[in-house]
C-alpha cells in the first residue's frame, strides 16, 4: 500500500460547520477557495483568474480549534491527504464521486494578517469535546 497523497492548499475559507458525531468526536467540515491571480498584459495589473474550491474535514480537538479559529475570508494553509468519497445519487442512481482533503495541519497564512496563537488544554473527562483555555503566565518582571 501506498503513502496517501498529500496536499498543501493556501486560499480563503468560503464557509465552517462544526458537528458532532454520536460519540461525541467534533468534526469541523469547510471550503477553501484557491483564487489564480494573472497579470493583465494589457494593464500590467494583477487580476483574479480561476478559482479553485476544495472541501476539507478534520477530525477531533483539532476539529474545535479549527471552528473557533476560522470565519468565511480568513486566509489559511492546509495539509492533508486526499481522500475520494462514492455515493449514489438517490434521484438520478447516477454513481457519483468527490475528492476532499483530510486535514492534518493547518494554520493561518499570515502574508497580509497577523494572528496570536494561544495553546489550550483539554480537560481527560471530555470525549472530543469542550476545552478549557489556558491561563496566561505571569510576567516575571512586569515593569
Amino acid at each position: 500500500m501506498s503513502d496517501p497523497t498529500t496536499v498543501c492548499i493556501t486560499g480563503t475559507v468560503t464557509r465552517s460547520e462544526l458537528k458532532y458525531l454520536a460519540s461525541g468526536m467534533a468534526i469541523t467540515e469547510f471550503g477553501v477557495a484557491v483564487n489564480e491571480r494573472v497579470k493583465n498584459k494589457d494593464t500590467g495589473k494583477w487580476e483574479d483568474g480561476d478559482a479553485s474550491f476544495f472541501d476539507c474535514t478534520v477530525f477531533g480537538d483539532m476539529a474545535e480549534n479549527v471552528a473557533e479559529s476560522i470565519d468565511k475570508g480568513t486566509r489559511v494553509i492546509v495539509k492533508g491527504r486526499l481522500k475520494m468519497d462514492s455515493w449514489e445519487d438517490k434521484e438520478t442512481g447516477a454513481k457519483r464521486t468527490k475528492i476532499k482533503v483530510i486535514v492534518d495541519d493547518m494554520g493561518p497564512e499570515l502574508r497580509w494578517a497577523t494572528a496570536q496563537v494561544q495553546k489550550i488544554t483539554r480537560s481527560d473527562q471530555t470525549q472530543g469535546g469542550g476545552y478549557q483555555q489556558q491561563a496566561p503566565a505571569a510576567d516575571p518582571n512586569p515593569y
